[in-house]
């Protein structure tokens, strides 16, 4: 049976954006507990907060998606206009059940990221 009440979803996704910020604080060791928060859910905004020492390991404003069924366009209009206001690259990270997570970047950050053209 299906649920109605949209609790699951929520609970996923609060879980979803648990594990990613895990995933970072495991990666970046010189990083405290409190350098990394998830958003509360439902608030306006990117989904990750990072502290001013976060921000300079991870230059993004993070968009987090744990669905079946990804609209990347509409995911990547998300996370650019919250990167506008973040003053930070915008980046999707989604994962499928059952699957490892996959991150989404515009070509230009990425080559900005790996130090290359950034005429683009």
């Amino acid at each position: 049976m299906k649920r109605i009440n949209g609790r699951g979803p929520k609970s996923k996704g609060r879980e979803f954006e648990n594990e990613i910020r895990a995933i970072f604080l495991a990666a970046f060791p010189q990083l405290d507990q409190n350098d990394i928060t998830a958003r509360a859910m439902g608030d306006p905004g990117c989904d990750l907060l990072l502290s001013p020492v976060a921000r300079k390991l991870l230059p993004f404003s993070f968009e987090l998606k744990r669905t079946e069924r990804l609209k990347i366009a509409e995911a990547m209009a998300q996370a650019q206009a919250n990167a506008k206001k973040d003053g930070e690259m915008a980046c999707i990270i989604s994962r499928k059940n059952r699957s490892e997570p996959f991150v989404i970047l515009r070509l230009a950050d990425l080559i900005k990221l790996l130090g290359g053209l950034h005429g683009l």
